[in-house]
């Protein structure tokens, strides 16, 4: 919701890394400021080199992708109904990530089956999306 507004809003003349990384980080410290609430305090837990090399990691990937979607979103004739079916490549990337990296991880039947249905979707959604556009040009 506060993207949508800032991108609806101001979102025309704002630099998409300023817009993106300011987004982020203010929904981040929301969130922390309202576990401190329900988490009574802060973890006592020691950060491990690695838990920092992980968490630098995954927030620079995650503001990589805000600041490329954004950026997309710029170039003309870019349609966000369009772009927006990308999305459901996130979990077919997710499974297939945890069957190969995490140990014991194997795939079922079922999510197989909607991998196949996600990837047949968007191949006949794109080859019927190029159809109609060579159709419009031909006429």
């Amino acid at each position: 919701t506060q993207i949508r507004l800032l991108s609806g809003i101001a979102g025309n003349g704002i630099n998409p890394y300023v817009l993106s990384s300011s987004s982020l980080f203010s929904g981040g410290l929301i969130i922390y400021l309202i576990s401190l609430f329900f988490e009574r305090g802060l973890p006592r837990a020691e950060k491990t080199t690695e838990y920092w090399l992980i968490l630098f990691w995954l927030s620079f990937v995650s503001a990589y992708a805000f600041s490329l979607w954004f950026r997309l979103l710029q170039r003309p004739g870019v349609k966000v109904s369009e772009l927006n079916l990308w999305k459901f490549i996130i979990p077919v990337v997710g499974a297939v990530l945890s069957w190969l990296i995490v140990p014991g991880e194997k795939p079922e039947w079922l999510t197989v089956a909607g991998i196949l249905i996600i990837t047949s979707s968007l191949i006949l959604f794109f080859i019927n999306g190029g159809l109609r556009k060579r159709r419009q040009n031909s006429t």
